[in-house]
């Protein structure tokens, strides 16, 4: 069973059902959430405009902001060159998928480049 708590009733059924199992017999896993669909599709939104509006591919674009705002692991090829890597985007929860968001967001204001805010599309 999973529970994702997005209210004040959703939470008070989960922990009606938590406190109906059995003691010994299973194991609670809470978790935070990672970024939504509508974060996702608004951060695509956001990556290409700014793509456009400097002259670069919205792939460059995610690559260079997540090198920027996520900063880079290093790795080690089957050749043994050492290489640098930027940190995945799409293993942040939702509060820093937000945070890395707003840093895209200052870096566009800083080249004047307007993008839509959430509530435009509904989210």
């Amino acid at each position: 069973m999973k529970f994702r708590i997005t209210n004040e009733v959703v939470k008070a059924n989960c922990l009606k059902e938590i406190s109906l199992l059995p003691h010994n017999a299973y194991e609670v896993d809470i978790r935070e959430a990672k970024r939504s669909n509508h974060q996702n599709a608004l951060y695509w939104k956001w990556i290409e405009i700014i793509g456009n509006a400097l002259g670069y591919e919205k792939d460059d674009m995610h690559e260079a902001f997540k090198r920027q705002f996520l900063g880079t692991d290093q790795g080690k090829d089957i050749f043994g060159n050492i290489y640098l890597k930027p940190k995945a985007s799409s293993k942040l929860k939702k509060r820093e998928f937000s945070e890395y968001m707003n840093k895209i967001q200052a870096f566009a204001h800083a080249e004047n480049i307007v993008l839509p805010q959430p509530d435009y599309y509904g989210y």
